[in-house]
């Protein structure tokens, strides 16, 4: 229906439809158009079509298995709404105040009452016993959820985002093996129970912008189902747990932005399967933990502690030169300077092993044991390297500076500046074939990998892409960029698992901005890393 629509509905009109099993009556486009998944809308600024029902209307549906009514008016179902076979019922920006009083919906898996901005109170827990479903986001009256809502066994989803009057989260007196999300954000709670433990099925937590959220339980931690875990905004949050080894083992995301986070544990890397680490606008952060390693550590500590470690956000953090580690194992890093107006864009690493990159470092790290001026290492291979089990893989650094000057610009070195008249951006391909199209704030990193016998054989190639600003300066100028690549020996296929190779060659080049003008590598270096590296700073702990 569109908004210009005045529509009237009778009781007369459907007196006889005793079989009526779906009716929907529904603003999709409306709908669609207003409300967003990233952000809370105010109900009271949603004007649908006008449907006009009055107050002694009746539904004689006792077959009904779906309604879904947008905007409907009144303040309860009618009385002799006695639909014992509904499955699913969605009353989105309704009247709705209570839904019913002494009734009983056996079958009813879902209830929708999104923006039903007038909702006080919902249905005793045992009037939905089998209830799979409860979105009520935007409900901005509600003030608690039933008491006992823990009983309801079958629920898998409960939303309550938006309902800025809902101050307490209820004891959790059972355990509640099917909830798999639980949606909090935006609410008033100042605390959340321990007795979330026995959420023991719960994968996905969001409790971002529950901004009188002062402290989490120890016991949120022994949540081993959990995946995702959203406290951003939660601007009076200055703590997160300690982890013991165990705890949360399947949590892949957790959002720190914008809370009041002062300290990140060391126990932080006991999250093996972390893939998405945000602490953007954490401003009294000052440092990070060991067990994502210091910048100038004396060796990977914890390499592999966070091994599945994708993206690890940092913008608008307050972190100290030399606190942001080079070992942790990502494929990206957002950064950004302390500016509200710095634009972050999309960075990516294409290869194997995982990389970081640092803006404006001031060089290698002294522990990588071989360094050498210029764009290209070598070294010799351990003795029966393909066999070392102890043997892992490599770490390899390189130092790009911005070619400012063509006297600067070693020929021999990394690669041919090339020109682009258009002015917007161009597009340049890699000597395997990868396509970059570089922006204004580009900045493009390669480096091959080559395997020596009598003659080099390439073996592999790595290659990192960023239009992040933190690549240049506020006047414009290109910072010194530090590259930092780990690299397994795993990646090295099985055919070159033999005594005839003994050496190990990578080559690096660079370009930044539109016209894909050529960074100069200015220092290399190579490490090679060993088991016993792990133990012993295991034994150093």
């Amino acid at each position: 229906m569109s908004r210009s629509d005045n529509i009237q509905f009778t009781t007369q009109a459907f007196k006889m439809m005793h079989r009526l099993r779906l009716l929907k009556i529904h603003q999709d486009g409306t709908y669609n158009s207003i409300v967003k998944s990233w952000m809370v809308v105010d109900p009271s600024q949603v004007h649908l079509s006008e449907m006009h029902v009055s107050e002694d209307f009746e539904c004689p549906f006792y077959e009904l298995i779906y309604l879904h009514w947008d905007g409907y008016a009144l303040q309860s179902l009618p009385l002799n709404f006695h639909a014992r076979d509904l499955l699913e019922l969605s009353l989105r920006f309704s009247n709705i105040r209570q839904l019913w009083k002494g009734k009983v919906f056996e079958k009813l898996k879902v209830i929708n009452l999104n923006y039903s901005q007038h909702l006080k109170k919902l249905p005793d827990v045992h009037s939905v016993p089998n209830l799979e479903i409860l979105i009520l986001e935007g409900c901005i009256s509600l003030e608690s959820l039933p008491r006992g809502f823990y009983k309801l066994q079958c629920l898998q989803m409960l939303s309550c985002r938006g309902c800025s009057k809902v101050k307490r989260f209820s004891e959790i007196k059972g355990i509640m093996r099917e909830l798999r999300g639980l949606n909090l954000s935006g609410t008033k709670i100042v605390e959340v129970p321990p007795s979330i433990k026995h959420l023991n099925g719960l994968e996905d937590l969001d409790l971002g912008n529950c901004q009188n959220l002062v402290s989490l339980p120890m016991s949120i931690c022994s949540l081993r189902s959990l995946k995702t875990l959203k406290l951003n905004t939660c601007s009076k949050l200055k703590s997160f747990p300690e982890i013991q080894d165990g705890d949360m083992e399947n949590l892949r995301e957790l959002d720190l932005n914008s809370t009041a986070i002062e300290e990140l544990s060391f126990s932080i890397g006991h999250l093996k399967a972390l893939e998405y680490l945000s602490l953007a606008n954490c401003k009294h952060l000052v440092s990070l933990p060991e067990s994502l390693c210091m910048l100038e550590g004396e060796i990977l500590n914890h390499i592999f502690h966070l091994s599945s470690l994708k993206m690890l956000a940092l913008s608008n953090c307050n972190l100290k030169e030399g606190e942001i580690p080079i070992d942790v194992i990502i494929q990206d890093i957002e950064c950004r300077r302390n500016s509200g107006e710095a634009r972050v864009g999309i960075s990516n690493y294409l290869g194997e092993g995982i990389c970081i990159v640092i803006p404006g470092s001031s060089g290698i790290p002294e522990w990588i044991s071989m360094q050498e001026m210029g764009s290209e290492i070598k070294m010799e291979l351990p003795k029966n390297w393909y066999q070392n089990n102890d043997f892992l893989g490599f770490v390899l650094c390189c130092v790009y500076v911005a070619v400012d000057d063509e006297s600067e610009h070693d020929p021999n070195e990394s690669g041919d500046e090339s020109e682009n008249e258009s002015g917007d951006e161009s597009e340049l391909e890699s000597g395997d074939g990868f396509d970059i199209r570089l922006s204004e704030y580009s900045c493009c990193f390669e480096c091959v990998f080559n395997i020596y016998g009598d003659q080099p054989i390439y073996v592999d190639h790595a290659l990192f892409y960023s239009d992040c600003e933190c690549h240049h300066h506020a006047n414009g100028a290109v910072p010194g960029q530090v590259w930092v690549i780990c690299y397994p020996k795993a990646a090295i296929e099985e055919r070159y698992h033999s005594d005839q190779w003994t050496h190990f060659m990578a080559s690096f080049k660079g370009f930044y901005d539109y016209s894909g003008r050529t960074f100069k590598v200015k220092k290399c270096g190579i490490h090679c890393i060993y088991a016993q590296d792990f133990q012993l700073s295991h034994n150093l702990e």
